[in-house]
């Protein structure tokens, strides 16, 4: 019975661990104004300001009119707003009360630029990159924020809760 004990006690400082960590991003989404506030970085399009791996904190903004190259701005995909990218302004460009900004990767050569495939709309604006960490911490980020982690932890409560009740019981029936 201690093995057991001592296994549960295990899994509930690793569960404790990953909802901290969750409950701290979500706290993230109101102290910074961005439903993104952490991005991880994915290919190699901004290097070498940013490698695939690093963990970007992004501020919302309010007034997108501020945002002005050379800020590093993270958008939704225009053809897949699931998908957010992470390029440089290069241009600000204001529209009849409304503003796009035309962006660039770092690593992309000026070659390959398509000057309307990276016209980004204010409103696919999630934020302003303002601190970039290092790979580790990207990867653990996106770790305890997917689905399978989320299934982790419930199963490691599940069983914890399973395995006190189970050991409980037990006592009972030895000390009767």
């Amino acid at each position: 019975m201690f093995k057991i004990k001592k296994v549960t006690t295990y899994l509930l400082i690793i569960a404790v661990i990953v909802a901290s960590i969750r409950i701290s991003i979500f706290s993230l989404r109101f102290l910074l104004g961005s439903d993104y506030p952490l991005v991880v970085v994915e290919g190699q399009s901004m290097e070498p300001t940013y490698y695939d791996g690093n963990l970007l904190v992004v501020k919302g903004v309010n007034d997108k009119y501020s945002i002005k190259p050379p800020d590093i701005i993270v958008f939704h995909e225009p053809t897949n707003r699931d998908r957010l990218i992470v390029h440089r302004v290069i241009q600000q460009v204001v529209n009849d009360g409304y503003v796009e900004f035309v962006t660039k990767g770092d690593h992309n050569p000026i070659s390959d630029y398509d000057y309307w495939k990276w016209r980004v709309r204010e409103t696919d604006v999630v934020g302003v990159v303002i601190v970039k960490l290092p790979p580790i911490a990207g990867y653990i980020v996106a770790n305890v924020e997917s689905q399978a982690m989320t299934i982790f932890t419930v199963a490691i409560i599940i069983i914890i809760i399973g395995s006190d009740i189970i050991y409980d019981r037990k006592e009972k029936k030895i000390s009767l």
